[in-house]
């Protein structure tokens, strides 16, 4: 038996190995430089290639290919981060320039405008150019999406909350 350092503290491990995975890249001196590790829990990502790449030192770098794994950015993805679905939110009754979106944040005018490009590369916004601004609005036209999918899993979540207040119910 071994031990792991697990959230920041030593574990028993019940053998010296387990299963893992780490990232390395060679610098251009030539030193192999070890960039990323996980284990345990942290395997999960390898369901799927697109996180195997994030964990890459050079990413998604899909530049020239002709074929690449991602036409759009899926639009889950982009509403995963709150601060994209506060931008939602703030953009849902009137169009923005980005200089106005940006005084509603504790974020970067650099950073305001990646995660517009997120939400519009999903398709969540329009924007337009007028001079030298930029505008953006939500197309809610792209959140039937979301609701079509929520939709369909709200049933499954309907009885699955039903069985757990009655499990709840019967124990106490």
């Amino acid at each position: 038996a071994g031990s792991v350092l697990y959230n920041y503290e030593k574990r028993a491990f019940p053998s010296d190995e387990g299963p893992g995975l780490s990232a390395f890249i060679r610098g251009d001196d030539g030193a192999v430089y070890h960039t990323y590790s996980t284990f345990a829990r942290g395997l999960d990502m390898l369901n799927a290639a697109y996180h195997l790449m994030d964990v890459a030192p050079l990413g998604r770098n899909e530049a020239g290919l002709e074929h690449t794994m991602n036409t759009r950015t899926d639009v889950f993805h982009a509403i995963a981060d709150p601060s994209r679905r506060a931008m939602l939110d703030l953009l849902r009754d009137q169009e923005r320039p980005v200089h106005e979106i940006v005084e509603h944040f504790d974020i970067s005018f650099q950073g305001v405008s990646q995660h517009l490009r997120v939400l519009a590369d999903a398709g969540l916004v329009d924007r337009r150019k007028a001079g030298r601004h930029r505008y953006y609005r939500t197309r809610a036209i792209a959140l039937k999406e979301i609701y079509d999918w929520v939709a369909r899993h709200r049933r499954f979540w309907e009885v699955s909350l039903d069985r757990l207040a009655d499990y709840l119910d019967d124990g106490s």
